[in-house]
């Protein structure tokens, strides 16, 4: 769940920068409506699935309108609720630290993923992470 949250984050970024206004982004509505874009409701989902939800949808709910269940539920997204919208986003190629530089810099808030399966990294809690074993993707 942790992508969604993050991603329901970079939208309302965006929304605010754009509008001035910040909207309250329904996670559960991306939880629960995402699914058939390739996400796994409340055992994770990515980036890419949640905008083209919004996109396709025109919107996605506030969440004053689709209240946070702490569980996946069927899809009961209403199009009058809908608090953002998303006309287009731009995927990063994994690793151009350059390219993500300039889309922060001139474009909006970034949804960034990482490797979050590593147990170190599951049970961090303080600090700076450092895993030894853990690859970049650059060569």
């Amino acid at each position: 769940m942790t992508i969604i949250l993050y991603q329901a984050g970079a939208s309302e970024g965006h929304h605010y920068r754009k509008t001035g206004q910040l909207p309250d982004i329904s996670v559960q509505n991306l939880i629960d409506c995402t699914e058939p874009y390739g996400n796994s409701g409340c055992n994770g989902g990515l980036m890419i699935p949640v905008y083209e939800y919004i996109k396709d949808n025109e919107g996605v709910g506030s969440e004053k309108s689709y209240l946070f269940e702490e569980k996946a539920r069927e899809c009961r997204f209403k199009r009058q609720n809908s608090v953002v919208t998303c006309t287009g986003y731009v995927e990063i190629p994994e690793g151009d630290e350059k390219a993500l530089e300039i889309a922060v810099g001139t474009a909006c808030p970034a949804s960034v993923g990482i490797d979050a399966g590593r147990p170190t990294f599951q049970f961090y809690f303080d600090g700076i992470y450092d895993e030894s074993t853990c690859s970049n993707g650059i060569d």
